[in-house]
């Protein structure tokens, strides 16, 4: 039975995290981490600076309904911009390989951090995942040169590919190891990788799903790409996805390594409830007998949401447990990573995000509602002050909705409030979204670790109307 943690989040747990130094005072910066910002690259041509955004051009996203922050279009692009080229100067790496692999390198900021207790783990699927989606939607909006991007895509296949999961080979493997890291001390560059050993090369759903989807936005940007044609990478992964994260009764697995007849089987993550995605994946699915699944699929997380959300403070576990019954119900302790599964914590943190996404985007979601109303918990809890977002809340009947701690902050908590803002037009709210906008846009992206500044990425262009629908 598999018992190492699938997700990438248990070495992130305090990862992103930052002391305050009081109510209303900003966070006290962590200090910047020491490493080499250029890994060694393979001879692909170095990538061009990034071109001025064009104030003339506008998202091409009709069906955008939130409420924006106040600027302008030129001016959300010239963040975006900004705060791409940051992220990238830290987290991606380019492996001295031909051809080109490249990846989201997610400990490359914290390795040495004393918390960190894997500093050869180099790459997670939930971070090639994240890297895609980002490389996808910049290149969408030209906010990057394409040739450039097209070939970075190019090499985030070309990764994938190498690391397949030994379950389904279409996967991608959810963790991988370099052997040139220095265990004690972090030091060093990734070297060789292998995947996570000890039958740990297996996948993770979250990684899966937005590979796919961004490789169905690739295809449309590059329809007949070569060496790569991205609609049949795409189909690989759905036709995987499809085989593989799903019981009979459209429960939604954690990864491809979850068995029938285990315990696992009826356990399902919130954070994965990605209802846009299954939209997509229903129109562009090269299989159109199978619209009808992926319509039901996000019929019965919409379900599941309003089911299991709290009903004061929409606030939704980590993990949910299915009893057969076409019920769900939070943990009462570890199913999975630790004895917080069944809280409101590192995992479902993105839910306010995820769920955010469709009602942002023409699709009528009750759940979206659910979003709504978890940054409206944290708008009353924190008086509307970012810095007061607390990181954690407790789910149990004993200390419902009470946080985990008041001691410090973190962005995978703060960030995903933004997209979910956007969706209310009450008018106590607009300081609030301007405010996290604030937070989100201003913060150096050297003060935070990979997992929060991901979450930061993809809340603004959600919130800001990037968000792409191929």
């Amino acid at each position: 039975m598999r018992k190492v943690l699938l997700c990438c989040l248990v070495p992130l747990v305090l990862m992103a995290c930052q002391p305050i130094s009081g109510p209303g005072e900003e966070p006290v910066p962590t200090p910047s981490p020491t490493f080499d910002p250029s890994p060694t690259p393979d001879p692909s041509p170095t990538p061009d600076p990034s071109p001025t955004p064009d104030p003339s051009v506008t998202p091409d996203v009709p069906n955008f309904t939130g409420h924006l922050p106040q600027g302008t279009e030129q001016e959300f692009r010239s963040e975006l911009v900004r705060l791409w080229q940051d992220y990238r100067g830290i987290y991606w790496y380019d492996r001295d390989t031909y051809p080109r692999q490249s990846f989201i390198w997610y400990l490359v900021d914290s390795r040495k951090q004393p918390w960190v207790s894997q500093r050869n783990a180099v790459s997670v699927s939930e971070g090639h995942g994240y890297g895609m989606l980002l490389l996808a939607t910049m290149a969408w909006h030209d906010l990057i040169d394409g040739q450039q991007a097209k070939a970075d895509m190019d090499a985030m296949i070309e990764y994938w590919k190498a690391f397949p999961s030994d379950t389904d080979p279409r996967l991608h493997a959810w963790q991988q190891w370099g052997d040139g890291i220095d265990l004690q001390t972090g030091e060093g560059e990734p070297g060789n990788l292998t995947n996570r050993p000890g039958n740990e090369a297996n996948s993770a759903t979250d990684g899966d799903l937005d590979m796919a989807y961004a490789l169905l936005v690739a295809d449309r940007i590059w329809p007949d790409a070569q060496p790569w044609n991205y609609g049949e990478q795409a189909q690989i992964l759905l036709d995987a996805i499809y085989d593989n994260l799903f019981t009979p009764n459209l429960n939604m697995t954690v990864g491809d390594w979850v068995r029938p007849n285990t315990e696992m089987y009826r356990v399902t993550r919130p954070s994965d409830f990605m209802i846009q995605h299954f939209e997509v994946f229903s129109r562009l699915d090269q299989r159109p007998e199978r619209a009808s699944h992926w319509d039901n699929v996000a019929s019965n997380l919409e379900a599941i949401t309003q089911q299991t959300h709290d009903p004061v403070s929409g606030l939704m576990p980590d993990f949910l447990l299915h009893d057969w019954q076409g019920r769900y119900d939070r943990p009462s302790g570890r199913v999975l990573q630790s004895d917080t599964d069944g809280d409101y914590y590192y995992d479902a943190a993105r839910v306010p995000w995820r769920l955010a996404v469709a009602g942002l985007y023409g699709i009528d979601s009750p759940a979206a509602e659910v979003a709504n109303k978890i940054q409206d918990f944290y708008f009353a809890e924190s008086q509307g002050e970012p810095t007061q977002v607390w990181p954690g809340y407790w789910l149990d009947p004993e200390r419902r909705n009470q946080p985990m701690q008041t001691d410090w902050v973190d962005m995978t908590f703060i960030a995903p409030l933004l997209p979910a803002v956007a969706l209310s037009d009450r008018q106590e709210h607009q300081q609030w979204r301007e405010d996290l906008y604030q937070y989100l846009t201003q913060q150096p992206m050297a003060s935070h670790y990979y997992y929060g500044n991901s979450i930061r990425m993809l809340s603004l262009i959600t919130a800001l109307g990037f968000w792409p629908i191929p």
